[in-house]
């Protein structure tokens, strides 16, 4: 009783403001309380478009956007070459992971089978811009010293860059594929999903060894080598089987199943370029 009492008392204060808003507006008392409502959000949206450069400069000095720099290369360490040389292999970690975050993700759009390339547009960024700061500072070092080492550390720089870059193919050959609405088949899509896994874990290992110098790590790395080309091999020849069985998806699927294989195996052949230079380094 006491509920229902209350309602409609609200019911009735609610009627009684509506009609004195009316009352007061004149004809702008016809389009109701809604029609008012929506009325000054059109007036607060025309007022706003002659200002709206002024607001968007006032937010971006307020809210900066967050630009990626490296984290440890520091130029009063060019006076200490020692210094210098572990401070750029610290930033290569930190590209080797972004490297290693593209993969993760590149993995987790083929498995969800949705997504694209723009899920790794920040990640390459980053890798790009700080490969570029790594290479212009390792080129100040070998100008001081003339060491050998300034020379790998170049060299793993632009490996690293060029992983990102094969990453990105993995996700732009699946997304093509999807767009012509055809998908992997089920045997197809776990051989991939097994294959991206095994050299992410083999990208994980070689980013560990990379920051840290563990050259024992990076030979474990290595030891692998052998394993890892007869999978892919075994991948390879049970695609060919699903296709002499005349599997409709995997005749449909199966450049880009192979151009997939084809490009994991070509990151993993530069995982183990990069677990030799830090066995050099």
């Amino acid at each position: 009783f006491f509920k229902q009492k209350t309602a409609y008392e609200i019911h009735e204060r609610l009627v009684g403001s509506e009609m004195c808003i009316r009352d007061r507006l004149g004809p702008l008392g016809s389009v109701g309380v809604v029609g008012l409502h929506l009325l000054s959000h059109l007036a607060y949206a025309i007022a706003f478009l002659p200002l709206q450069g002024r607001y968007l400069r006032l937010t971006e000095g307020l809210f900066p956007r967050r630009t990626v720099s490296p984290k440890y290369l520091s130029p009063e360490a060019l006076e200490t070459p020692s210094l210098a040389y572990a401070l750029v292999q610290r930033e290569l970690g930190r590209v080797a992971d972004a490297v290693r975050n593209m993969l993760a993700r590149a993995v987790r759009v083929l498995a969800q089978e949705e997504g694209g390339e723009a899920e790794l547009e920040a990640l390459e960024d980053k890798v790009d811009r700080l490969t570029r700061e790594v290479v212009l500072y390792t080129a100040q070092l070998s100008t001081r010293t003339q060491e050998e080492r300034a020379v790998r550390f170049f060299v793993a720089a632009s490996e690293l860059e060029h992983l990102g870059d094969l990453v990105r193919r993995v996700v732009r050959q699946a997304e093509k594929l999807w767009a012509q609405g055809l998908t992997f088949s089920p045997e197809g899509k776990e051989d991939l999903l097994e294959a991206g896994r095994l050299v992410l874990g083999r990208l994980e290992r070689m980013a560990a060894a990379l920051a840290t110098g563990d050259k024992a790590l990076a030979e474990g790395v290595l030891s692998e080598e052998r394993e890892v080309a007869a999978f892919l091999d075994r991948l390879r020849r049970a695609h060919l089987s699903r296709l002499e069985s005349g599997r409709a998806e995997s005749r449909a699927t199966t450049l880009a199943h192979l151009d997939l294989l084809i490009t994991l195996e070509e990151v993993s052949s530069g995982v183990d370029r990069l677990c030799r230079l830090v066995l050099e380094l």
